[in-house]
């Protein structure tokens, strides 16, 4: 049981594209996010130079809130 609950922990559970480069934030079941390049198919934790960490932040809090409406 501990198992299956730490695979879904490390899948991934949605993804947001982030308009105006080839980034992705991704987050996983764990709630931990990361960043995918879609064109190098590079993934990291650290937000990517090119993107703005303030669009990161409200992405992070509209993910934040609905899943709190899920959970409700």
């Amino acid at each position: 049981e501990r198992e299956r609950q730490a695979d879904k922990d490390k899948r991934p559970v949605a993804r947001h594209f982030l308009t105006g480069t080839p980034w992705a934030l991704v987050f996983l079941g764990s709630g931990k996010s990361f960043f995918w390049n879609q064109e190098s198919g590079h993934s990291q934790w650290l937000t990517p130079a090119e993107v703005d960490w303030h669009r990161v932040a409200e992405v992070k809090e509209e993910w934040r809130k609905h899943k709190e409406e899920l959970s409700a």
